[in-house]
């Protein structure tokens, strides 16, 4: 599992927000945390290249006008995926990153696939 319990008590107020359904699954907290932090990370880093490249207006540098709507779109949206209830569901550590794919699940797609060619073949059979 995720070494997240330092950034669970960071992100605390956001993930116990009290207008929000509680995120009672351990994984998805954790996995909710992680991407916080990423988009934190994200966020400091844009900040950091717009302010160099964009006049400031009125309001502000606009990355700042987007900080709280990004954390609470990940913070609401995160936990309600249904990709946790049929697949696999990993934080990455930066904006790239590889897909792992458990070689037991190719192997039972693939054998999926043959049995499925296999039963065609034998109707077709059949049916001659």
């Amino acid at each position: 599992m995720f070494q997240t319990e330092h950034l669970q008590e960071k992100w605390s107020p956001v993930l116990a927000h009290p207008d929000l359904p509680k995120i009672e699954d351990s994984y998805k907290r954790a996995v909710t945390t992680l991407i916080l932090e990423n988009q934190e990370k994200a966020l400091r880093e844009d900040r950091a290249f717009l302010s160099e490249a964009a006049p400031e207006n009125s309001t502000g540098t606009s990355i700042d006008n987007w900080d709280p709507i990004l954390i609470s779109l990940v913070r609401r949206s995160m936990p309600n995926l249904i990709a946790y209830d049929i697949c696999g569901v990993q934080p990455m550590a930066g904006p790239t990153g590889l897909i792992v794919v458990e070689i037991s699940l190719i192997l039972q797609l693939t054998l999926l696939f043959l049995t499925i060619v296999h039963l065609l073949e034998h109707t077709k059979l059949q049916q001659v």
